[in-house]
């Protein structure tokens, strides 16, 4: 159990989603049977839940939707095999969405539980808590 290598790691998953990591890249840091789990919100009302293939599509959706994004640590604490991250996200947008135009600034309060197994992401569950748009 190596709980500062697994924060290091949980950075290091951030800042590639961050950057567009899709396909082999953003499988690399995660277990063939990886689970991402996104609580209900203002995109997904009922939730979601993804499988590596789900989650590697939905990183190609997100190029589509955001120009660029940023995630602020607010905080970061391990414990065992879990990471908790508070995080502030915010994306320009490469298309309009609701009542927000292309270019115009997507935020986003989110609380990530990352669970590794053998130094890669088995389970993911966010909570995200988006800015009106």
């Amino acid at each position: 159990m190596d709980e500062q290598r697994n924060l290091e790691r949980a950075v290091e998953w951030v800042r590639a989603i961050e950057s567009g990591a899709t396909g082999d890249a953003l499988a690399s840091f995660v277990s063939p049977d990886v689970i991402h789990e996104d609580m209900p919100n203002r995109f997904f009302p009922n939730g979601m839940r993804y499988d590596l293939a789900g989650m590697q599509a939905g990183a190609e959706r997100g190029k589509a939707l955001m120009a660029r994004q940023r995630y602020d640590i607010v905080s970061a604490i391990a414990s065992g095999n879990a990471v908790a991250m508070q995080l502030d996200w915010r994306a320009e947008l490469a298309i309009p969405v609701g009542t927000l135009k292309a270019g115009d600034e997507m935020r986003a309060h989110v609380a990530i539980f990352i669970e590794f197994r053998d130094g890669k992401i088995c389970h993911q569950r966010d909570y995200g808590c988006y800015e009106p748009f």
